[in-house]
């Protein structure tokens, strides 16, 4: 049933987060994040950029920056590209909101 879940919250949030619903996204991916053991840590810092694109459309762009910088993290010793090009598309959204704390923007560049 964990797994069920997880996929459920996941597709949810996917699809909220396409549709702009930023505050349900963030709820739905959440529980993912919740749900999906620490052992995971790739397909934790793809559901953490998830959540932090979420947090860019509603607003809160510290929040996000916290966020982006908690995923890179959790791949530091295995990046993988797709990870790093999310970081970027997020940390390229924060920018284009104004956002200008230089050390979000160290760890994708």
């Amino acid at each position: 049933e964990g797994r069920t879940a997880l996929l459920d919250h996941l597709d949810r949030g996917g699809g909220l987060l396409a549709l702009g619903r930023s505050a349900d996204a963030a709820q739905a991916l959440q529980l993912a994040l919740d749900i999906l053991p620490d052992t995971r840590p790739k397909a934790r810092a793809v559901l953490t950029l998830n959540l932090a694109q979420a947090a860019v459309m509603a607003g809160a762009l510290d929040e996000a920056a916290d966020m982006v910088g908690r995923a890179l993290a959790m791949t530091r010793r295995q990046p993988i590209m797709p990870i790093v090009a999310m970081a970027r598309a997020v940390t390229a959204d924060l920018r284009s909101r104004g956002f200008r704390d230089p050390s979000t923007f160290d760890a994708v560049d």
